[in-house]
């Protein structure tokens, strides 16, 4: 028997359970009777921490079905792609507008998806958008010293066409707008004399 499995999707450092195993199996009718799926053993699920950008990975399981009446299980195998995470942080001065932090905040997420690391991570054929900042709280910038976490929308394309999303958290640091001010001594110059 043929069965066919599609791949369990997940991000990384989520849990895999067995219920989103068996449903990556298609049911088939054999005989017109209903291929029993089992459950695997917890032990045969892996963490998914550390595990983005490997290919290869498949999580075993079992079904069972009627032979002429004699029950037969089959191994079959459900293959499991694991999508990164990423996250970061932008300085921004005091009293900085909610939308100029938006922008800056989209700038982070969009540049974060490109570093080096984290396309090597992302499976072969999908595509990765960065979605809306959400509304952000007037005086988000108003807070020195008091770091406020964004998380940014992360949207990941299978080349199936079907959609994963996730967020970027990036930290929002409040620096001072304070600026330095310039002494000038009157009647000195900084020139250099010459010889």
């Amino acid at each position: 028997m043929n069965l066919k499995t599609k791949p369990v999707v997940v991000f990384e450092g989520d849990e895999i359970t067995p219920a989103n195993v068996k449903e990556k199996v298609e049911p088939v009718t054999i005989d017109g009777k209903k291929v029993q799926l089992m459950n695997q053993k917890s032990s045969d699920i892996f963490k998914t921490a550390g595990k983005a950008g490997e290919s290869g990975l498949k999580i075993p399981t079992t079904v069972t079905h009627n032979v002429d009446g004699i029950p037969v299980t089959e191994d079959v195998t459900v293959p499991v792609t694991v999508l990164p995470r990423t996250e970061g942080e932008v300085d921004v001065p005091k009293g900085t507008t909610p939308d100029k932090v938006k922008e800056t905040l989209k700038a982070k997420a969009e540049e974060l998806i490109k570093t080096p690391d984290f396309p090597s991570k992302v499976p072969e054929g999908y595509k990765v958008t960065v979605g809306e900042v959400p509304e952000l709280p007037a005086d988000i910038a108003n807070k020195k010293g008091e770091p406020v976490v964004v998380k940014v929308p992360v949207t990941f394309t299978s080349p199936e066409g079907e959609t994963y999303t996730s967020e970027i958290p990036v930290t929002v640091n409040v620096k001072g707008s304070e600026v330095k001010p310039v002494y000038v001594v009157e009647g000195k110059s900084t020139k250099t004399s010459r010889c």
